[in-house]
């Protein structure tokens, strides 16, 4: 069996992530709408990644900044306006 990040980043490669957003974005955004509208301050993980659309929209709706962690540079190129890499904890 697959691991659940490879999973993840073949959907990204195969586009079903872009069938996600458009068939569920809407019920997304309303219970990211409920879970946050009484939080003035709030952090949250996305471990589904994808193409990055929850992380975008709430990144968006809430005029904040957001960290994507991973090994595949290939995808984060897809999502990011910057990106920076780490190794052994020093930029590169």
């Amino acid at each position: 069996m697959d691991t659940p990040i490879n999973v993840f980043s073949n959907w990204v490669r195969s586009g079903k992530d872009e069938g996600m957003e458009k068939n569920h974005s809407s019920s997304v955004k309303d219970m990211i709408a409920f879970a946050t509208k009484e939080l003035k301050n709030f952090s949250f993980i996305d471990a589904g990644w994808g193409n990055g659309w929850v992380v975008r929209n709430i990144v968006k709706e809430h005029n904040t900044a957001a960290i994507y962690i991973t090994h595949d540079l290939a995808v984060v190129a897809q999502m990011a306006d910057r990106i920076q890499v780490l190794r052994y904890g020093n930029t590169i």
